[in-house]
């Protein structure tokens, strides 16, 4: 069965797949808005507590590294950035109402250090194209690899096991081994669950496009995977276990995202972990 075929089965006989919070969908279409400002962002943020408690953490965080302490919500959106708390807050909304710990091997702290890298790395690498919008290109960025915390929730077993694969070097990705168990992969799950939170078309594209033949001639989704692969490459030069320098013809793109890794993981550590 297709995907979005299954995808839509489960939301619409309501078996298991998570329901967001009432509130929820309400906060994303403000989220969405590329128009709003501090001020309003504040107020509506200030309806959940639990995303504000983080918000405000980041704030004060090595990540944002503030110069004196920062104890109001609108003066931490005007320290990381409206865009930045957008994407955050997004993020943190998506997060709370998944639960992959029936999946042994999904690793939460790899998984969030990977998306909020790639958000980074999206941004970064969105400064050299002035066809592509770095703070939307930061948002595909880090719902890059959305589908994978989907699939670690509702198909826990199938997916341990291509974890499990791929930690021995038996499969080639991830995503090739979902496709192989489950007849889908990590971004065409990811992008439909994308379009489900009335997520723009052009993100719902950029994140499917690592496995379907999308044109790299369009700006965003050139971008969004330049972001990945500079993302994998800095991933790699930080693992001890890795026996070789990853490449990427960006040596300067890639001093850039390698100077923000410890600040990612600090801010990775202050949103999804106590």
């Amino acid at each position: 069965m297709e995907c979005h075929q299954l995808l839509r089965r489960e939301m619409e006989q309501d078996q298991g797949f998570p329901v967001l919070p009432p509130d929820i969908p309400s906060l994303l279409k403000i989220l969405n808005n590329d128009d709003i400002g501090y001020t309003r962002l504040a107020e509506e943020l200030e309806k959940f507590p639990s995303i504000v408690i983080k918000i405000v953490s980041t704030a004060n965080s090595a990540w944002a590294s503030p110069v004196r302490p920062i104890t109001t919500l609108r003066d931490s959106c005007a320290r990381i950035g409206v865009q930045a708390v957008r994407s955050i807050s997004i993020a943190l909304s998506i997060a709370e109402v998944f639960d992959p710990s029936r999946c042994p091997p999904f690793d939460s702290k790899i998984f969030w250090v990977s998306a909020l890298l790639t958000a980074e790395s999206a941004h970064i690498c969105a400064r050299k194209n002035a066809d592509v919008c770095a703070d939307t290109a930061r948002l595909a960025g880090l719902l890059h690899n959305m589908g994978l915390l989907w699939l670690a929730t509702q198909r826990p077993e199938e997916t341990a096991r291509v974890i499990a694969l791929r930690q021995k070097n038996e499969i080639e990705s991830i995503s090739a081994g979902l496709t192989d168990q489950l007849g889908m992969n990590l971004y065409t799950a990811g992008s439909y669950l994308a379009s489900y939170i009335d997520l723009p078309d052009v993100i719902v594209e950029a994140i499917a496009s690592p496995t379907v033949d999308a044109s790299d001639d369009k700006p965003l989704v050139h971008n969004h995977r330049n972001a990945q692969k500079l993302a994998s490459a800095v991933l790699l030069a930080a693992d001890p276990a890795h026996e070789y320098e990853p490449e990427y013809e960006d040596e300067a793109c890639f001093e850039q995202l390698s100077e923000k890794l410890p600040g990612v993981q600090a801010l990775a550590k202050s949103l999804f972990f106590r």
